[in-house]
């Protein structure tokens, strides 16, 4: 997601609603992928926002909350620096994804945001029923429902989803309730 192209007007309107720079972070929602560095935070982010914001890397082996369960029993334990804040706004991208049809919506949240053993049961989710997981698999995906769910839960507010090209520029953009945002990128 090219992070660096949308941040800076979002930056804009927090700070004309009157938020300061001391309230506002950037958190990478890795799942249980691994940290960025300094180098990937500024080519993702840019140099203003990595000098002027906090900048957090998700860990999915400490600093989680248990916040409850999935309305299919799946345990919900999320970052707690997420969790902490007052708006949550998640930037990412719509792309085909083997297990949740697209990635984008919700999927910031679980596993974006998720401890590991929340991943590691949204996982084997895969093994339930795979008639229900798949590529591009949008409307009865066990797996996106799940991601929908633990967005619901995590109070997941406002969703920006790019459409990239094969150079990685934006060629379209969602905003809104992260549902409608990620319904309206994934039908084009």
């Amino acid at each position: 997601t090219p992070v660096s192209d949308v941040a800076p007007f979002v930056l804009e309107s927090l700070h004309r609603a009157g938020m300061t720079k001391d309230r506002i972070r950037f958190l990478w929602a890795l799942g249980a992928h691994g940290a960025c560095d300094m180098i990937s935070a500024r080519k993702k982010l840019g140099d203003e926002i990595v000098e002027n914001y906090a900048v957090y890397n998700h860990d999915p082996f400490q600093n989680t909350v248990r916040i409850g369960r999935t309305p299919t029993g799946l345990e919900l334990w999320l970052n707690r620096e997420y969790l902490n804040c007052d708006l949550r706004i998640g930037i990412g991208c719509i792309t085909a994804h083997v297990h949740a049809g697209f990635g984008g919506g919700a999927k910031i949240v679980m596993p974006g945001v998720a401890g590991i053993e929340t991943i590691n049961q949204f996982h084997n989710l895969l093994y339930r029923d795979q008639s229900r997981t798949g590529l591009g698999n949008f409307d009865n995906n066990i797996m996106r429902a799940e991601c929908d769910a633990a967005g619901d839960l995590a109070g997941l507010d406002f969703k920006i989803d790019c459409l990239i090209n094969r150079r990685g520029e934006i060629t379209d953009l969602f905003a809104g309730p992260f549902r409608a945002a990620h319904a309206a990128g994934a039908a084009q």
